[in-house]
């Protein structure tokens, strides 16, 4: 975006005049702690508040949307739209993410570029960066993070953040930027986005497995689908902070420890405060610390987008949209508020009397090695002071005497003292809503008014023409009551002779109704019998039908019964033969045991015979 320089001017001159008649009679003691103010910074301040636009590039605390929020910690997130110069309205997704001791931030993988500012606290960020090599390898990294550090890391990287015990209890805070590339729009097709609202910047580790088909993870990993099932099946998704104790902190491969802008050397440093600015590989980061009633001296950013987060205080923002038709968006900020300065727009930030304004911030570089300093409007390193007076008179139309002494009036390059600017703007920005609401309100009576007016209009129209109409009513009855007269008269008679016609009429229908009714009742008759007749022979034909059921019913009893008695008697001849073998068999086991018994006799008998024998053969020997 190219900035309007005839706007620029325009608004310089225009602000000295208001400032000259406003200064006379401004009260001694609004200037008895901002008397070295410049002139042209108080014209510049004073004329920013002349216009304003409804949208605005603030986003409150309160406009978070919260992710996520834990015992053990929170993440909240918004998305900013920006004009960085290379891809209009890109947008960059902000997540805040704040941790208790003894806590862990889970893995992640990264789909964009990440930029950390850690606000407070301390931590470890531990990822797997892609080397540069051939081969594309990851590279594991432990960086110890603090207070004012930031870091950067790239997309298609892993990492997981830990924090450890921590008596003082404080959290560790950490603002992160994650940054959309920008894309040609000859590259862009039907299915790409560059909206972080449409795809989250980075995805839970347990997401790039779950989806395959657990046979094709089984033969990648080389393990069996059981041993796959715990950590491939659907559960409960783990929240992304969790409680966790340091138990080893093995730093024996960490990188080079992170920037700390705290620890910078400022770019400008005074009694009003100090501003720097840094760069992690294509992003820029800066931080601005005012001290209370102090200016910013009104400036631009040639090079990159700003993307600011207020830390601590509050102060008042005012950006210029320097276009054919000026704009100007005037708003106050508080800790927690985060704004966009697209690039080429003319700011100014303002602390008030009784706080001071810290500010740290992310830029959306253009290209590399550009410088990230911004161009000033006042100040000694002001860009008009570069130009010649009489070309910018010129562009004025003015004298280049009065250019010369605005221009030349600063003594400060770019950090300023304004004491009561702050609340000047907060009182201006508040007495112009209230005359925006007045003038609304009375926009609103106004229309009002006129409503009521067009109604009563409405309203008598509606009653002259009312009366009208009862006058025509009137003669219109007057004419229709004569003419109905006569119209009754004929009708009179028209309706005698119909009387007449219709008696005929109705004696003529009765008699064929009479007869209808007769040949009606007549086939009706006819029917009835011939439906007892149906009714008779259905009947017939059903005691016919039961009769035959009947007598195959007994006949097949009958069978059955002869069935079953030939059935005994065959069971009661098999059961008597049965008897009549185990009686048989009976017999002979007790004609056999007899023979046995008789047979043991014998054998005993002889048995005592032969030893009979032998004890008398023994008697004798002994004799």
């Amino acid at each position: 975006m190219a900035i309007d320089m005839h706007s620029s001017l325009d608004l310089f001159f225009r602000s000295e005049l208001w400032l000259s008649s406003m200064g006379r009679k401004r009260d001694e003691n609004c200037f008895s702690q901002s008397s070295s103010l410049p002139i042209a910074i108080s014209i510049i301040i004073c004329f920013f508040l002349v216009a304003s636009c409804s949208c605005s590039p603030l986003v409150t605390k309160e406009d978070r949307k919260i992710l996520e929020r834990t015992d053990n910690g929170e993440i909240s997130a918004i998305d900013v739209d920006v004009d960085d110069g290379c891809n209009r309205n890109s947008s960059y997704h902000l997540e805040f993410i704040s941790m208790e001791p003894n806590s862990l931030f889970l893995p992640v993988f990264l789909h964009t570029d990440v930029a950390f500012y850690v606000q407070t606290g301390e931590g470890t960020v531990v990822s797997w960066i892609k080397k540069d090599d051939e081969d594309g390898s990851l590279k594991k990294t432990h960086v110890d993070v603090g207070c004012g550090d930031m870091y950067r890391i790239g997309k298609g990287s892993f990492f997981y953040i830990r924090t450890r015990s921590d008596p003082m209890r404080t959290k560790l805070r950490i603002s992160a930027l994650f940054i959309n590339q920008c894309m040609p729009e000859k590259k862009k097709t039907e299915g790409s986005s560059t909206t972080f609202g449409r795809r989250h910047p980075y995805s839970n580790v347990a997401d790039l497995l779950r989806g395959f088909d657990i046979e094709l993870l089984g033969e990648g990993f080389n393990v069996s689908e059981v041993e796959l099932n715990p950590i491939i099946k659907p559960s409960e998704k783990p929240p992304s902070i969790i409680p966790y104790t340091v138990v080893t902190d093995d730093n024996s491969d960490n990188s080079k420890p992170p920037l700390n802008i705290h620890k910078k050397k400022p770019d400008v440093k005074n009694r009003h405060g100090w501003t720097t600015t840094t760069t992690i590989t294509d992003v820029g980061g800066f931080m601005v610390n005012l001290t209370q009633g102090s200016i910013v001296a009104p400036h631009w950013n040639p090079t990159a987008s700003e993307i600011s987060i207020v830390t601590e205080g509050e102060g008042m923002i005012q950006i210029v949209y320097p276009t054919s038709t000026t704009t100007v968006r005037l708003f106050k900020v508080k800790v927690g508020d985060v704004f966009v300065v697209p690039r080429y727009h003319p700011m100014v930030q303002i602390s008030f009397r009784y706080s001071s304004l810290v500010l740290v911030g992310f830029t959306t570089v253009g290209g590399e090695n550009n410088n990230l300093h911004p161009q000033f409007l006042a100040g000694t390193g002001s860009v008009f002071r570069m130009l010649d007076q009489l070309i910018v008179a010129m562009g004025f139309n003015v004298g280049s005497t009065a250019v010369g002494k605005i221009f030349s009036s600063v003594d400060d390059a770019v950090l300023l003292d304004c004491t009561y600017c702050a609340e000047e703007m907060e009182t201006k920005m508040r007495r112009d809503a209230d005359k925006r609401q007045k003038q609304e309100e009375e926009k609103r009576k106004e229309k009002e008014r006129q409503k009521q007016e067009e109604r009563r209009r409405k309203e008598e129209e509606e009653e002259e023409e009312e009366e009208k109409e009862r006058r025509e009513k009137a003669e219109k009855r007057q004419r229709e009551e004569e003419e109905e007269e006569e119209r009754r008269e004929k009708e009179q008679k028209k309706k005698e002779e119909r009387h007449r016609k219709r008696k005929k009429q109705r004696e003529e229908e009765e008699e064929e109704e009479s007869r209808r009714r007769d040949e009606e009742e007549k086939v009706k008759r006819r029917e009835e019998k011939e439906e007892e007749r149906r009714e008779k022979r259905q009947r017939e034909e059903e005691e016919e039908e039961e009769e035959k059921r009947e007598i195959d019913k007994k006949q097949k009893e009958k069978e059955e019964r002869q069935r079953r008695r030939k059935k005994r008697e065959e069971e009661e001849s098999r059961r008597s033969e049965e008897e009549e073998k185990v009686k048989r068999r009976e017999e002979k086991e007790e004609e056999r045991q007899k023979e046995e018994e008789e047979e043991g006799s014998r054998r005993r008998e002889e048995e005592e015979k032969v030893r009979r024998k032998k004890e008398e053969g023994w008697k004798g020997e002994r004799w």
